[in-house]
Protein backbone atom coordinates (compact mmCIF):
# COMPACT_ATOMS: atom_id res chain seq x y z
CA UNK A 1 0.00 0.00 0.00
CA UNK A 2 1.12 3.36 -1.05
CA UNK A 3 0.66 5.97 1.72
CA UNK A 4 -0.87 8.80 0.74
CA UNK A 5 1.33 12.01 0.59
CA UNK A 6 -0.33 15.08 0.16
CA UNK A 7 2.65 16.15 -2.58
CA UNK A 8 1.78 12.83 -4.47
CA UNK A 9 -1.83 13.46 -5.39
CA UNK A 10 -1.80 12.51 -8.97
CA UNK A 11 -5.87 12.99 -9.11
CA UNK A 12 -8.64 14.79 -6.64
CA UNK A 13 -12.15 13.18 -7.34
CA UNK A 14 -14.82 15.32 -5.90
CA UNK A 15 -17.86 13.61 -5.06
CA UNK A 16 -21.59 15.55 -4.18
CA UNK A 17 -23.12 13.20 -1.53
CA UNK A 18 -27.11 14.39 -1.60
CA UNK A 19 -28.36 10.65 0.13
CA UNK A 20 -27.50 7.80 1.85
CA UNK A 21 -27.97 4.81 -0.99
CA UNK A 22 -26.39 1.61 -2.22
CA UNK A 23 -25.16 3.52 -5.38
CA UNK A 24 -23.23 5.78 -3.47
CA UNK A 25 -21.22 2.96 -1.21
CA UNK A 26 -20.53 1.15 -4.66
CA UNK A 27 -19.20 4.33 -6.38
CA UNK A 28 -16.69 4.92 -3.27
CA UNK A 29 -15.78 1.43 -2.99
CA UNK A 30 -14.84 1.45 -6.99
CA UNK A 31 -12.80 4.62 -6.11
CA UNK A 32 -11.04 2.75 -3.46
CA UNK A 33 -10.06 -0.35 -5.50
CA UNK A 34 -8.33 2.09 -8.40
CA UNK A 35 -4.83 0.72 -9.78
CA UNK A 36 -4.14 4.34 -9.02
CA UNK A 37 -3.62 4.72 -5.55
CA UNK A 38 -2.30 8.51 -5.39
CA UNK A 39 -5.95 9.78 -5.80
CA UNK A 40 -8.08 11.65 -2.73
CA UNK A 41 -11.61 11.53 -2.78
CA UNK A 42 -13.24 14.85 -1.77
CA UNK A 43 -16.45 14.15 -0.82
CA UNK A 44 -19.04 17.20 -0.41
CA UNK A 45 -21.94 15.91 2.15
CA UNK A 46 -25.25 17.54 1.31
CA UNK A 47 -26.93 15.12 4.26
CA UNK A 48 -26.25 14.51 8.18
CA UNK A 49 -25.92 10.64 7.85
CA UNK A 50 -23.00 9.60 9.88
CA UNK A 51 -21.99 6.27 7.52
CA UNK A 52 -20.01 8.88 5.16
CA UNK A 53 -17.70 10.28 7.98
CA UNK A 54 -17.24 6.78 9.45
CA UNK A 55 -16.63 5.51 5.91
CA UNK A 56 -14.22 8.47 5.68
CA UNK A 57 -12.73 7.67 8.91
CA UNK A 58 -11.46 4.24 7.61
CA UNK A 59 -9.37 4.87 4.70
CA UNK A 60 -6.74 8.01 4.29
CA UNK A 61 -8.00 8.36 0.07
CA UNK A 62 -11.26 10.37 1.73
CA UNK A 63 -12.10 13.57 2.94
CA UNK A 64 -15.45 14.58 3.53
CA UNK A 65 -16.58 18.53 3.90
CA UNK A 66 -19.64 20.15 4.54
CA UNK A 67 -22.19 21.39 2.55
CA UNK A 68 -20.77 25.11 4.06
CA UNK A 69 -16.99 24.62 3.47
CA UNK A 70 -16.92 23.20 -0.07
CA UNK A 71 -17.54 27.00 -1.06
CA UNK A 72 -13.72 27.02 -1.37
CA UNK A 73 -13.02 23.55 -2.76
CA UNK A 74 -10.43 24.30 -5.49
CA UNK A 75 -8.70 25.51 -1.77
CA UNK A 76 -8.57 22.36 -0.46
CA UNK A 77 -8.20 20.07 -2.77
CA UNK A 78 -4.25 18.35 -3.56
CA UNK A 79 -4.05 16.74 -6.79
CA UNK A 80 -2.41 17.46 -9.95
CA UNK A 81 -5.63 16.90 -11.98
CA UNK A 82 -8.98 17.61 -10.38
CA UNK A 83 -12.60 15.50 -11.54
CA UNK A 84 -16.40 15.42 -11.11
CA UNK A 85 -17.71 12.70 -10.57
CA UNK A 86 -21.82 12.03 -9.58
CA UNK A 87 -22.41 9.27 -6.74
CA UNK A 88 -23.90 6.97 -8.76
CA UNK A 89 -21.06 6.27 -10.80
CA UNK A 90 -18.95 3.24 -10.67
CA UNK A 91 -15.48 3.08 -12.50
CA UNK A 92 -13.68 -0.01 -13.39
CA UNK A 93 -10.62 -0.54 -11.42
CA UNK A 94 -8.04 0.62 -14.09
CA UNK A 95 -10.43 3.83 -14.80
CA UNK A 96 -8.05 6.09 -13.08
Amino acid sequence: MIKINKNNIKISIVIPIYDNNNYVKDCLHSLLNQTLKQIEIVCINYCSDDWLKYFAGKNEHFQVFSKKKSENIINIINGEYVTFINQEDFFHVYYF
